[in-house]
């Protein structure tokens, strides 16, 4: 539960680790819940729309862009 109320990179990165745990051992679709889950919270944090900003480091920019093409690229 403490993961759904703080959507930050580090719970989208859970989220996406906890589908892919799951999906070998999946029976009632728990993974793409996860999946899903990680999509919502990359779309709170706003990684769908590219980011300009010169105060932010060129490194968090471009986690911000994997996480959210690895999260959209899973559960498509």
């Amino acid at each position: 539960p403490d993961l759904i109320t703080t959507a930050s990179l580090e719970t989208v990165q859970a989220f996406l680790l906890l589908g892919v745990y799951t999906l070998p051992i999946d029976t009632a679709g728990l993974a793409y819940t996860y999946y899903g889950l990680a999509i919502k919270m990359a779309i709170q944090n706003g990684m769908h729309r590219k980011h300009i900003s010169p105060t932010i480091p060129q490194v968090i920019v471009e986690w911000r862009n994997r996480l959210w093409w690895t999260a959209y690229s899973l559960e498509r």
